[in-house]
């Protein structure tokens, strides 16, 4: 389902039982949330994330605005606000809205988050009794790397790496008990690098911080090309959805059109074949449809392990310790 569809669903649905002001809570990115403003009537208000946009003060020159107003498909205001990345801001917008659910004043004021702001000692209180037993256990090590692990954002989300190899090797050596001859995983879900050294249970968190869990799936060759151009559809914009993987071989040309950019796909030497059926490990967000893996959700035999693709790629680390991964051309342009 795309995110204009879902929206559409989840307004019918509240509309169908009464309701008139809806704010929509998104994590899609502001072109899809200015899209879905445009696109979907009934809505009043979107708080977005995902894309790290800064808005009005956030950045020097106060374009996009905090709030931006968007004209919805019949013609009244929609908010759309985001607060950029990694609490820098606290977004802070009063909305006062008529009867009928449209908005008649606004104000926003976010705050940027400074040192100078006086912490709160009961807050701080409550982080110092967790505190302990988690820097324990983030200071464990579990192996070594003997090369930097580059997991730099612009690299990972636009070319191969050695660290999104190691990760989906990870992924592949868990899943092939299970059948799995292929692994794929988003580029946007791998979020640090870890430099040569000890390697400790903190750095992988750090790496992987979402909690995703390995997926099965079973798709033809042609699925999975069609998966491969996906996740070079948004290279230029630098979108999480690029494919780090393991147990193929593609090239893609990025001046080509975004739905067909990937020029060759091999596996074990030989062209994929379209037809041929092959089971897939990937994490269970993009399983879901998740950075426009749509196609995932067309596959057959779909599993979700539960196996937390950190704790994997822990036990990956320290079964091949020290890890050397390179980049050996599996994604070439």
């Amino acid at each position: 389902t795309s995110a204009i569809e879902a929206a559409r669903q989840q307004v019918a649905a509240l509309k169908a039982e009464g309701v008139f002001t809806i704010i929509a809570l998104t994590h899609v990115g502001i072109n899809v949330d200015r899209q879905i403003a445009r696109e979907v009537g009934g809505m009043s208000l979107i708080i977005g994330g995902h894309s790290h946009t800064p808005m009005g003060p956030m950045n020097n020159v106060r374009t996009p605005p905090y709030p931006e107003l968007i004209a919805g498909p019949d013609g009244k205001p929609v908010v759309v606000v985001t607060d950029w990345e990694w609490g820098r801001w606290l977004g802070d917008i009063t909305v006062a809205f008529n009867a009928a659910g449209t908005v008649i004043d606004l104000q926003g004021n976010p705050t940027e988050i400074l040192p100078s702001l006086p912490a709160d000692q009961g807050f701080e209180n409550r982080i110092a009794v967790f505190r302990g037993p988690l820097d324990q256990l983030r200071a464990r090590v579990v192996g070594a790397t003997a090369v930097d692990l580059d997991g730099n954002r612009t690299n990972i989300r636009s070319r191969e790496t050695n660290l999104g190899n190691l990760v989906a090797e990870a992924m592949l050596a868990k899943a092939r008990n299970s059948g799995a001859t292929i692994a794929i995983t988003n580029g946007g879900g791998i979020r640090a690098s870890i430099p040569a050294g000890p390697v400790t249970v903190g750095q992988i968190l750090e790496v992987l911080p979402f909690g995703n869990t390995l997926a099965l799936v079973t798709l033809t060759g042609a699925q999975i090309i069609e998966a491969l151009n996906n996740g070079v559809s948004q290279v230029e914009s630098g979108a999480g959805r690029f494919p780090q993987v393991a147990g193929l071989r593609f090239t893609y040309d990025p001046s080509l059109p975004a739905t067909s950019r990937v020029t060759s796909v091999t596996v074990d030497g030989k062209p994929i074949d379209p037809n041929a059926d092959y089971v897939v490990v990937t994490n269970n967000f993009m399983l879901t449809g998740g950075d426009g893996y749509s196609v995932f959700t067309r596959g057959r035999n779909q599993v979700d392990t539960g196996f937390i693709l950190a704790d994997v790629v822990e036990e990956y680390i320290a079964a091949n310790s020290p890890v050397n991964p390179a980049v050996d051309g599996r994604i070439a342009i």
